[in-house]
């Protein structure tokens, strides 16, 4: 470890404080204050920059300053303090979380709201004091909460709390500031988790033929893009560039992994888009007229004329709307960058931007009456997977086109989502293909 000890002055002064710079390998730097305050002129005299201290001096005692540097220099800021069982597990929780690697900053959020929670109940919490019988006291304090709006916390609310906080234990754990047994298995949250209200094929019958003209055409296309996208998810197609459209594919990052998705150009995709970007453009319906755009799209030429189309129309909507994406991006979110997480301001930009478009489609089936009771900007998801499975597609080519990491992330998916157990209703095309 790398150890300096530098003087910042005042803006308006000569006066400042001495810091101890820090650095280590692998680390980012860090500064500690010694509470020293000092003329910059005597710094520059008196420090031996050489051997790292203050020269004897007859003027200025410099005697305990260099005591509480030495002091200082003996630390090492980037260990974290060891902990017992007797010592706060609120307290540990509190460090953790700006140090934990968290796949977004809605998960930060997130645990910050659970900590908050756990402090309101408990304002000092030992690590020995964690068993299953507070388990149990917690569980009931938070199933008789409500929220703002007067209502009780769901079960799936519920349980987050207790999936971090044994994730927290389970860390203190491992690095062995504690020894505790803690788990919530024998806890009851209610009925399984229904598996999700799915668009039938009258409704998706129904929102391709809704009308360009009605208030809320843009949120069909947007769901009927994520459809015909390959399950596209809301950030995959929110964050969709200009740029990103490619000769042979469409090639979107995914806010979610960072990973680029190429998403082919399906007839249907780019009739989608077309018949968005120019539903008040004259100029273009003599080229295809809408009523004929579904024979046309067969054609593998005006599916090709279609596409230059829209990407000229896209880049001049790009001019004039000023930034590079495709659809409404709010300003938060229009600075994103796809190699960091989002901040506070950004996750509560896309949330409301989800929200948003979640009511619409909600008014949007009730309006239709759609089969579908609970349409979301995951129901077009869910729509796709159903359809891959009603027609056995192979789970390798659902994996890859939900962009998922594994196959059995897919796995789980589909069994959670689908009530699929058996491995063989998923992929099983073996049988259909070499039996005769």
């Amino acid at each position: 470890m790398n150890i300096n000890i530098i003087h910042t002055k005042d803006k308006n002064s000569e006066n400042g404080f001495v810091y101890v710079n820090y650095s280590l390998p692998n680390h980012p730097p860090k500064r500690v204050s010694t509470k020293i305050k000092m003329l910059s002129g005597d710094f520059k005299k008196y420090y031996d920059n050489t051997f790292k201290n203050f020269k004897p001096n007859k003027q200025i005692d410099f005697t305990e300053i260099r005591l509480k540097i030495e002091q200082m220099k003996t630390q090492n800021p980037f260990e974290k303090p060891i902990t017992t069982n007797d010592d706060d597990f609120i307290k540990f929780f509190e460090e953790q979380i700006p140090h934990d690697l968290l796949v977004s900053e809605g998960s930060q959020i997130s645990y910050t709201h659970i900590l908050n929670k756990l402090k309101k109940h408990y304002p000092i919490l030992l690590f020995k004091n964690i068993d299953n019988n507070m388990r149990d006291e917690y569980f009931l304090k938070l199933k008789t909460e409500k929220t703002k709006n007067e209502k009780l916390l769901s079960n799936q609310t519920i349980k987050n709390h207790f999936v971090v906080i044994k994730k927290y234990i389970g860390l203190a754990n491992r690095k062995k500031q504690a020894n505790i047994i803690f788990d919530f298995v024998d806890l009851k949250f209610g009925k399984k988790k229904k598996k999700p209200y799915l668009l039938s094929d009258n409704d998706m019958n129904k929102l391709l033929k809704y009308p360009s003209n009605e208030r809320y055409y843009y949120d069909v296309t947007f769901g009927l893009l994520q459809y015909f996208g390959n399950g596209l998810r809301f950030s995959d197609l929110l964050f969709l560039k200009v740029d990103s459209f490619k000769d042979e594919y469409v090639a979107l990052q995914s806010p979610k992994t960072n990973d680029y998705i190429n998403v082919p150009y399906s007839a249907m995709f780019v009739r989608t888009l077309y018949k968005y970007l120019f539903r008040d453009n004259n100029r273009l319906m003599k080229i295809v007229d809408f009523d004929l755009i579904v024979d046309v799209a067969r054609d593998n030429d005006n599916v090709t004329l279609m596409k230059n189309e829209i990407i000229i129309e896209l880049k001049r909507l790009s001019v004039i709307n000023k930034h590079p994406y495709v659809f409404q991006v709010s300003k938060e979110l229009q600075g994103y960058d796809f190699q960091t997480s989002f901040t506070k301001e950004q996750f509560i930009s896309l949330n409301r931007e989800r929200t948003k478009l979640s009511n619409h489609l909600q008014f949007i089936a009730k309006s239709l009456e759609l089969d579908c009771e609970r349409l979301s900007t995951h129901a077009f998801r869910y729509k796709f997977v159903d359809t891959c499975l009603k027609n056995n597609v192979d789970i390798y080519k659902i994996s890859k086109a939900l962009n998922h990491k594994s196959i059995a992330i897919t796995e789980l998916y589909i069994k959670r989502n689908f009530n699929l157990q058996d491995n063989t209703e998923i992929s099983n095309i073996f049988d259909s293909i070499h039996l005769r």
